[in-house]
């Protein structure tokens, strides 16, 4: 696989294996579907000879011998028959439905698990996002997901059942109403693969556009973006926005249905041309008597049958084709090519590292713009480093390349001497911890934002409810053995400490197993900039790894808790490798060395006593300007 390959091949995988590949999603799910699946085919196939055979009989039973016994038994197998395969049908029904909600949740979990563990690259890739916006819709309000796709199977394998029984019927007494029947789903099929082209085009033209609607109409239903539409006024360019895209999604389907329409009415006219003639050709044989009048209803609605059935494999096929090529974008989104190189060798044994840029530039995929030129810096075991510059400088396209996110467009890292390309790529990211300015918190308990591991210890309704699951369901599904047990572990006191929210946690009703915003709790707590800043600098030092990165580690905290961490930087990291990003530059007098990003390009190097001396230099002259303001 090429290195830099990011598109997603185009190529469809045959009809059968496409097929084959959502049955294995489904019989990985729930293997009981299938059994459900294959008593509604049968079932679903044979309700309609009860109608076409039981009626004759009882027509010819009227206008001949009049039997009431026979009436009244035909007519008892009629309804009770029907009646017992109705109530079978609904609740064959509401047991897909529950499958079908199960799979729906199964593939949003998997392409949740996709979007979290492709190439951070892709994440920032508009094709990719755009073909995530495909599968969303594709694996949805389209295809219906897996449900969608194989019940679609189900009712072509349910028609077939039912031609098999109707052929028989026709071909023993009109076998003229096949070629008739046969003639009409010919030009029907015709028709309804006009109307899906339209359908399938139109697809491709709501994809961008069901992108920026469910942004307008559901991100920014988001309550982040409240005070900014309030304070600014944004409730009218909102509403624009939101009636814009409105008019654009109608007028898209508005333009569907205008195509549609021609191919609709040739339809209609079809099926009344179809029904003269088949009426005719009947109903001559009834007046010359060759059949009875029970043979005509049966023959009529065995031919009515005929033409359900094969139309409905007709449109079947077409209706499973088009939900295959919807569903297809899902199977290309899950397929897409790694954006990095994984490697396949391991970290060199060793307790410590040294990292080398080596020539190193770059630019974002797209852009012919280098954002980084020709840079060279070797990073060794346990040393302190300060990276500055103005905004847009590289300074964090540096880390993103150092955590390979991207790969250089030029040039290579080395760990040891060894291209982290070459390094298996999840054995080389434990050796960094990581805090960006844009870091993120989730939404559970303090605990579990730094351990990123489930927290025993669980708010007072949330304990209730796991034990009413595990009352109900039974510990096979839930194993919350110490729900009550408030977890022991030194490593998170202390960093919790060298944070500096010992404090702040003790003071929330759970403590550490108190969550984050109120989200799924109202007991929650939330933490203002400062105080999530330094949760994240906790995480990071929890997960121990030998490389420290901090990209602006103290933005949000005011001056004192800023002078704490400064203070306690040595200890904080220890013996490990920091790299600290910052626009402060007081930070960087407790660094060994510093590294001056202007324009791509390393200008300067040297301790913060060596840059500050530099006459004219780039680094004496941001520090002047912003020591100017603590005089």
């Amino acid at each position: 696989m090429s290195r830099n390959k990011k598109e997603s091949t185009k190529k469809k995988l045959p009809v059968c294996k496409r097929i084959r590949q959502f049955a294995g999603y489904a019989w990985r799910c729930k293997p009981s579907y299938f059994a459900v699946y294959l008593l509604q085919i049968i079932i679903n196939g044979g309700t309609p000879f009860i109608n076409i055979i039981f009626p004759a009989y009882i027509i010819d039973e009227l206008v001949g011998a009049r039997r009431i016994e026979r009436i009244i038994l035909y007519a008892l197998l009629t309804v009770g028959i029907n009646a017992l395969c109705g109530i079978l049908r609904d609740l064959l029904n509401i047991s897909m439905e529950k499958y079908a909600d199960r799979f729906e949740r199964h593939m949003d979990l998997i392409i949740s698990e996709k979007c979290v563990t492709m190439d951070f690259q892709h994440t920032e890739d508009k094709k990719v996002l755009e073909q995530l916006e495909k599968a969303k819709t594709g694996m949805s309000w389209y295809s219906g997901g897996i449900h969608g796709i194989l019940s679609a199977v189900g009712r072509i394998l349910q028609h077939l059942v039912t031609l098999l029984g109707v052929v028989v019927i026709l071909a023993t007494g009109m076998p003229w109403l096949l070629l008739v029947y046969g003639i009409s789903i010919v030009l029907d099929a015709l028709v309804t693969a006009q109307i899906q082209k339209v359908d399938m085009k139109a697809f491709q033209n709501l994809a961008k556009v069901n992108q920026i609607f469910s942004y307008v109409f559901w991100e920014l239903q988001d309550i982040r973006f409240g005070k900014d539409i309030r304070l600014y006024g944004a409730e009218p360019l909102m509403e624009e926005k939101g009636d814009y895209y409105n008019r654009w999604m109608s007028r898209e389907w508005r333009n569907q249905a205008m195509k549609n329409l021609p191919f609709n009415e040739c339809s209609s006219i079809l099926n009344v041309l179809r029904n003269a003639v088949v009426i005719l050709l009947i109903g001559i044989k009834a007046l010359r008597k060759q059949i009875t009048l029970g043979d005509f209803t049966m023959y009529y609605n065995a031919g009515n049958t005929f033409r359900d059935s094969m139309y409905g494999i007709v449109y079947g096929v077409q209706d499973l084709y088009q939900k295959l090529n919807y569903a297809n974008e899902f199977l290309m989104f899950m397929e897409y090519p790694d954006a990095v190189y994984h490697g396949t060798q391991q970290v060199p044994q060793q307790s410590v590292h040294t990292i080398e840029f080596k020539n190193v530039s770059f630019s974002y995929p797209g852009s012919n713009v280098s954002v980084l030129k020709n840079i060279n810096v070797v990073l060794h075991p346990g040393e302190h480093i300060s990276i500055v510059g103005l905004n847009g400088a590289g300074k964090t396209t540096f880390i993103k390349l150092l955590c390979r996110l991207y790969d250089p467009t030029e040039g290579q890292i080395l760990l040891d001497g060894m291209d982290i390309r070459e390094i298996v790529y999840e054995e080389y990211v434990k050796l960094l911890s990581v805090v960006f300015q844009d870091f993120q918190l989730f939404a559970f308990t303090a605990r579990e934002n730094v351990t990123l591991t489930e927290s025993r210890a669980k708010a007072e309704d949330v304990r209730k409810n796991e034990e009413k699951l595990v009352e109900e369901f039974g510990e096979k599904y839930f194993d919350f053995k110490a729900v009550s047990e408030k977890p022991q572990d030194a490593v998170f006191d202390k960093v919790i400490e060298q944070a500096g929210l010992t404090d702040t946690l003790g003071d929330l009703k759970y403590g550490a197993d108190t969550f984050i915003k109120q989200s799924f709790d109202e007991e929650g707590t939330d933490l203002s900039g400062g105080q999530q800043q330094k949760l994240a600098i906790a995480r990071a030092l929890y997960k121990d790894a030998p490389v420290v990165i901090l990209d602006e580690p103290t933005a949000a905290l005011d001056p004192i808790a800023e002078y704490e961490i400064y203070r306690q930087f040595n200890t904080l990291v220890g013996g490990k490798t920091a790299i600290y990003i910052s626009h402060r530059l007081s930070s960087c007098q407790f660094c060994d060395i510093i590294y001056v990003f202007v324009d791509g390009e390393i200008r300067e190097t040297g301790t913060h006593e060596e840059l500050v001396k530099l006459e004219q230099g780039f680094y004496a002259k941001m520090f002047e300007a912003q020591a100017q303001y603590y005089r």
